[in-house]
């Protein structure tokens, strides 16, 4: 195993030497071409500006050093130090070509005399003709033998340093795990440096698998009886201290609490909580309500005896919220309904009593008779909605359900209604498309007449109103607009509360019951459709039903 590791590291230090010469090496090729073309560029420069000057005779004679050939515009050679034929035409060479479209031009390529890679450069002189300056490209070879001395010795010293780092690094990885000492390694490895180290691992191994069984069988009957409730289990020593919660405790309670902290420190939050605790803590049982958030909970502690003391208490969390928030909307709807029923009980039994005493006049008593009828008329609406909203309460509604048409429905509305939206001058719309929906054509009817009663009620004078009925692709969509006075955005929310009116002192004026949004809202979820309201104060009010596709229930 160390020679693996020893071989391993020195191909791979190997690898990357090489690697590296040859990027160096190719980097500095680069730059020593384009330091040969520079050298050549200004050669070229100087003997153009001569021969622009003097003419060819101005290369004549001249040692230069690289090769110099003069070109005719047509590409006859007229003058070359080097070649002996000067026959061959040189209009087609690269540089040639570039310098006579472009004023200079180079190229690299092998020269066909001498076999070797040869760089040119050429630039167009004054009378349209080309000199062109060329040398043998040696760079390569060149770079290699000025660097040859110190790169030899270079890898000589970075070898010896390679197997130094790698005798060391080798050591490093093999030393430790040789010298874990383990009293009978028995295990039969591949590698015999390994045996001390996974005689270790088998052995620590089954010591965790052995503790880790056991915590777990103890967290499972734990947990049995623990995260399986939907209440709340807080244990407490006879300290106080915190010993175990289960998550709905910690859910319940929003707190992230320690084991082994106090319960004021824990539980800090919650006063009732913690004084619950010491009171069971002291032996007594107790039970206390609080809230946490939005969230009503009710706790009871007990006291935890062993052999007649007390060594510790168990507290259990119960969320009430629901039961909370029943009990407030039941105390509500109670005042709400006692109210609502009064009204108009207070005035039948006053005008009732002023026409037992005789004390109304006998041309007045049609005017009270009908104060009468129509107290009694809203008392017997009010406690036909209330009805209905228990039945729709309990579930009891038994009515059979047949295909029932918005569009022929919102009409028999319109008609009905045409008086009370002509006291006020408001015009009413239908427009759409006959749709039909599966339901019961009472509660149908109910529905779209409170939704347009309401919209011709609280609508403006000279206002209007939009019934829409229009079919999609998930469903059917009834819609009513009016051009009211709107609702506040922050009690949208609520108008489908029972008994709740957004403008009390116009719901007062106009009658009715303020159970009307609360029928339409259970009629809706009994067609399995969903209710959907947007307004805006003096521009009005939308409310859309959209009936969902389902298939017919089974006759």
């Amino acid at each position: 195993m160390t020679g693996k590791i020893f071989r391993s590291i020195i191909l791979v230090s190997v690898i990357t030497l090489i690697l590296s010469c040859v990027t160096v090496i190719g980097v500095s090729q680069n730059e020593f071409l384009n330091k040969h073309f520079d050298d050549i560029k200004i050669t070229a420069d100087l003997l153009a500006a001569g021969v622009n000057r003097l003419g060819v005779r101005y290369l004549e004679g001249a040692d230069i050093g690289y090769r110099v050939t003069l070109i005719a515009s047509d590409g006859q050679v007229l003058y070359d130090s080097r070649a002996q034929d000067l026959t061959e035409n040189h209009k087609n060479r690269e540089e040639i070509a570039e310098a006579l479209s472009n004023g200079f031009g180079k190229a690299v390529r092998r020269s066909s005399d001498f076999h070797k890679k040869t760089l040119y450069y050429a630039v167009r002189l004054e009378d349209g003709s080309v000199l062109r300056v060329a040398d043998d490209d040696y760079s390569v070879w060149k770079l290699l033998r000025s660097m040859l001395l110190p790169l030899g010795f270079l890898i000589v010293v970075i070898g010896a340093l390679l197997v130094i780092i790698a005798v060391r690094v080798t050591d490093n990885i093999i030393s430790p795990i040789n010298s874990i000492n383990l009293s009978n390694p028995k295990l039969d490895v591949k590698y015999s440096e390994l045996s001390p180290l996974t005689e270790k691992i088998r052995r620590q191994n089954d010591f965790i698998s052995t503790k880790m069984a056991e915590l777990v069988e103890n967290q499972k009957e734990f947990s049995l009886v623990t995260d399986s409730m939907s209440e709340g289990f807080i244990v407490f020593n006879n300290k106080g201290e915190l010993l175990s919660y289960n998550l709905a405790a910690k859910k319940m309670l929003g707190i992230d609490m320690g084991v082994g902290s106090q319960a004021k420190t824990a539980l800090g939050r919650s006063s009732e909580l913690v004084a619950s605790v010491g009171s069971a803590l002291s032996g007594n049982r107790d039970e206390q309500h609080f809230m946490v958030g939005q969230s009503y909970y009710s706790v009871i502690a007990n006291p935890v005896y062993r052999d007649g003391e007390i060594t510790g208490a168990v507290a259990v969390i119960l969320d009430v919220t629901e039961k909370e928030k029943m009990d407030m909307m039941r105390r509500e709807f109670t005042s709400n309904v006692s109210h609502e029923l009064k009204t108009p009980l207070t005035s039948i039994k006053g005008a009732a009593e002023l026409i037992k005493s005789g004390m109304v006049r006998q041309e007045d008593l049609p005017s009270f008779g009908g104060m009468i009828f129509d107290e009694s008329s809203r008392l017997v609406t009010l406690i036909d909605d209330i009805l209905r909203l228990s039945q729709f309460d309990e579930e009891k509604i038994m009515l059979e359900k047949c295909d029932c048409d918005l569009y022929d429905i919102a009409e028999e509305v319109i008609k009905r209604l045409e008086d009370t939206a002509a006291e006020r001058n408001v015009a009413v719309t239908l427009k759409g498309e006959h749709k039909t929906v599966f339901g019961v054509p009472t509660m149908l009817d109910e529905m779209i007449y409170n939704l347009c009663e309401n919209a011709v009620k609280y609508n403006n004078e000279n206002g209007s109103v939009l019934i829409t009925v229009m079919g999609q692709s998930d469903g059917v969509r009834f819609s009513v607009a009016d051009t009211g006075i709107g609702i506040a955005q922050e009690q949208l929310s609520r108008v489908f509360e029972r008994f709740y009116r957004a403008d009390k002192s116009r719901s007062k004026s106009i009658g009715g019951t303020g159970l009307g949004l609360s029928i339409v809202k259970h009629a809706a979820a009994f067609h399995n459709a969903v209710v959907d309201i947007s307004s805006t104060e003096n521009v009005g009010t939308t409310v859309t039903v959209l009936f969902k596709n389902e298939e017919k229930e089974q006759e």
